[in-house]
């Protein structure tokens, strides 16, 4: 495929970032893109900024006119999109779906279409982070060649098997929310220990270090040990709040995962019964 068709049932938080994103590495003509949405008023930014892009009224005139169609889409509205977009799928489309709870072979037993799967991430707004990528059985190298390539343009990539995307998901796509919120709680400590203090100056203070830390860890290849190392030295202030975490933190991180994940294995059960 040179210059393929690419189409997006779904403009929400997710959808609209991949799209923007492509647009602004280049890696797609806004004429190849076509859009479906229950909110057209959402898309009307895009179409201002991008006139090229082509807004369909309906799921089924997008799924029937591209090459690859994005499923951008909540896992409790897929039965009633794939309901009307069925028959107009082809064996030779690549349909990719970014609701992980729907599973591949799910896909594949209602499509004709070669199926897979990416779990995007909200930092690839700023053309960083990590998006996940899975395949079913009928994608080809050429098919998984050319979705990598225009994941790459906003972010990186990592391949794995659909049984490793639940963790792997609160990792990456999870993360932010997390990181997030702590660093909330960071902030709202400080100015409890000084009233004084404005939440903008401490939050400036504080994202900016935490952007400093991310970059050691990313161009100077430190590990989280090694920073830990460098600043905490032996009996000093640092020290002892890293105690605290090592204290407090395990136990409050096995929680958070062991109730995300009980929550994703219980709404998986419940998408699961809406396709039976």
């Amino acid at each position: 495929m040179n210059h393929p068709v690419l189409g997006f049932i779904g403009y929400g938080s997710m959808g609209s970032m991949l799209i923007n994103g492509f647009l602004a590495r280049d890696m797609v003509e806004e004429s190849n893109i076509l859009i479906s949405t229950r909110s057209p008023e959402k898309a009307a930014s895009l179409k201002e900024k991008h006139p090229g892009v082509i807004i369909l009224e309906s799921n089924r005139s997008v799924a029937e006119k591209v090459d690859i169609l994005f499923l951008c889409i909540k896992p409790v509205d897929f039965s009633e999109v794939l309901t009307a977009i069925t028959d107009v799928i082809r064996p030779n489309q690549h349909v990719i779906s970014i609701a992980g709870m729907v599973p591949i072979n799910t896909l594949e037993g209602r499509l004709k279409a070669k199926i897979s799967k990416v779990i995007p991430t909200v930092v690839s707004e700023v053309l960083e982070g990590v998006s996940l990528l899975c395949h079913g059985t009928r994608v080809t190298d050429e098919n998984k060649a050319y979705l990598k390539q225009l994941l790459m343009s906003i972010g990186t990539v990592c391949e794995t098997n659909e049984a490793m995307l639940p963790l792997y998901t609160e990792l990456t796509s999870c993360g932010p929310g997390f990181f997030a919120s702590f660093i909330e709680e960071f902030i709202l400590s400080a100015m409890r220990h000084d009233p004084s203090l404005t939440y903008e100056a401490v939050s400036g203070l504080v994202v900016q270090t935490l952007y400093g830390t991310g970059r050691l860890m990313a161009d100077r290849h430190f590990t989280p040990q090694s920073v830990v190392k460098r600043v905490a030295t032996k009996g000093g202030i640092t020290e002892e709040g890293v105690k605290v975490f090592e204290e407090k933190l395990p136990h409050v991180l096995d929680e958070l995962f062991d109730k995300t994940l009980q929550k994703r294995s219980l709404m998986a059960e419940k998408v699961d019964q809406m396709f039976k």
